[in-house]
């Protein structure tokens, strides 16, 4: 091999570690198991007691002067429990992640059977994939990471891979979360005096919500906030997409006077909303409310509606 050739292949080396997210380990002792997903295998580790930990993740994916910490990195977390071959047709199992010693994050699936195999158990029967991404520098991925179970919830097995993202490129019906959140109900009374119902999910502080986008296509995001003593309807609600930052948005409202909780009774603004043009292909878009005064406190409600032409 010449040394043009040796250079060429090096280069091949990193844009293949570069373009396409690696698997990141567990530094504990586990328990793994290989599944076969359509054409590839796949290693996935048993959720121990103790809880998985992954430390420094970013120290996984850095490599050489051309990757600098600011780049953006998305860490995709798959998980899979088992199921009988009879019985429900889905499957309810959770658990929680979370980074050095911040407040933990629940994560709740409800998956069918799949038909994915295990070389290592035959005839066992596992979920379809519950899937979790998170979006950060190379900087802010550098730190301890850790997965445990939830009580009560079955053996769940996880897969957690790292890879970096660019910010180039391109860029109806209710859509629900990509892992199962809690909805609340709130009930409108319409233009011809009926109540009508309506899911809404909810945004707080420290709990984001993340849907899954089919485009080309345009989606509305509905908003609205909880009613509160100060009578300050204002918020502020951030877009990302695959990890972009597209913007925050601001959103001025008031109180909603036919508009309420349902069972709660509580009170909530009337709604106001946003277009999103979602691009070509398969998008991951995350909603979180940013740390800033008219956040405060505040729990907002979101709801996504595609738009069909007649």
């Amino acid at each position: 091999m010449s040394q043009n050739q040796f250079y060429k292949f090096l280069i091949f080396i990193f844009l293949i570690n570069y373009i396409f997210p690696s698997q990141i380990l567990p530094i504990n002792d586990e328990i793994k198991i290989r599944l076969n997903i359509g054409k590839r295998e796949r290693v996935y580790h048993e959720i121990p007691e103790g809880g998985l930990l992954f430390q420094g993740i970013g120290h996984n994916i850095i490599s050489g002067d051309s990757l600098k910490v600011e780049d953006m990195v998305k860490i995709g977390i798959y998980s899979r429990t088992v199921k009988s071959p009879t019985g429900n047709t889905k499957r309810n199992f959770s658990f929680f992640i979370q980074w050095d010693e911040k407040t933990p994050l629940e994560l709740k699936y409800k998956e069918k059977g799949s038909k994915v195999k295990s070389p290592d158990r035959p005839g066992w029967i596992y979920t379809n994939s519950g899937k979790w991404f998170i979006y950060l520098t190379a900087g802010e991925a550098n730190r301890n990471f850790k997965i445990f179970s939830t009580k009560g919830s079955p053996v769940t097995y996880v897969r957690v891979t790292a890879g970096f993202i660019k910010a180039e490129g391109k860029k109806g019906d209710d859509y629900k979360t990509v892992n199962r959140q809690k909805r609340i109900d709130i009930t409108i009374l319409n233009k011809q005096d009926e109540m009508v119902s309506t899911y809404w999910y909810p945004l707080t502080g420290s709990n984001q919500q993340q849907y899954e986008l089919n485009g080309p296509s345009k989606v509305r995001l509905y908003t609205r906030v909880m009613g509160n003593s100060e009578n300050n309807y204002k918020y502020f609600i951030t877009i990302k997409e695959d990890g972009i930052e597209k913007g925050t948005n601001y959103f001025d409202s008031e109180l909603s006077p036919t508009s309420i909780i349902a069972n709660k009774k509580d009170s909530v603004s009337k709604w106001r909303s946003v277009w999103l043009n979602v691009p070509n292909g398969k998008h991951y878009y995350t909603f979180t409310l940013p740390d800033i005064e008219d956040n405060h406190e505040k729990t907002v409600y979101i709801r996504l509606k595609e738009w069909r032409e007649e």
